[in-house]
C-alpha cells in the first residue's frame, strides 16, 4: 500500500478490508465508517482515538472475520490480531491498549519489517500503531463512547 501524503495517513497494513476506511476532507482524522457513513472508529493526527462502540482487549473470541461483511481486519500470516465489527461497533484486540506512548517508542515501529498497522501525522511521526500482537499503542488517549 502506498502511503497517503496528507496530514494523517495510514502507513502499512498487515491485511485490511473495510467498508469505508479513508481520511476525511479535513485530513485531521482517519475514520472507519459503516456504509451509511456512521463513524465506528477514528484516529486523530494528535494521537487520540475514538471508538464509537466498545473495545474488547485480550480477545480470544470475536476475532474471526465475518466473510459476509466488509470489515476492518488486521492479521498476521498466522492469526487475526484485531477486528472491528462494523455492525456492533465492537473493536476486538488480541492485546492491550497503551495510551500516552512516547514518540520515540512509536517511531521505532518505522524500522520494523513485520508490517504493523500505523497512522502517521504530517510530520512523519507515528501517532498510532496496532502491532503484530494486537496491541493498540497511542500517542494520546482512547475514548470509548459506547454509542453503537
Amino acid at each position: 500500500m502506498v502511503p497517503m501524503r496528507i496530514p494523517i495517513r495510514l502507513l502499512c497494513v498487515l491485511a485490511l478490508s473495510c467498508a469505508v476506511c479513508m481520511p476525511y476532507a479535513n485530513a485531521s482524522s482517519y475514520k472507519v465508517t459503516r456504509s451509511d457513513d456512521t463513524a465506528v472508529l477514528e484516529f486523530f493526527a494528535n494521537g487520540n482515538a475514538t471508538a464509537y462502540g466498545t473495545v474488547q482487549t485480550n480477545a480470544t473470541t470475536g476475532l474471526v472475520q465475518d466473510e459476509t461483511k466488509t470489515e476492518l481486519v488486521i492479521e498476521t500470516a498466522s492469526q487475526t490480531v484485531a477486528r472491528l465489527d462494523q455492525t456492533s461497533g465492537v473493536f476486538y484486540l488480541r492485546g492491550q491498549v497503551s495510551q500516552n506512548v512516547s514518540q520515540t517508542v512509536l517511531n521505532s515501529y518505522k524500522d520494523n519489517t513485520s508490517g504493523e498497522f500505523m497512522v502517521e501525522d504530517s510530520n512523519d511521526d507515528i501517532v498510532a500503531v496496532i502491532d503484530n500482537s494486537g496491541n493498540l499503542l497511542l500517542k494520546g488517549t482512547l475514548q470509548v463512547l459506547n454509542q453503537l
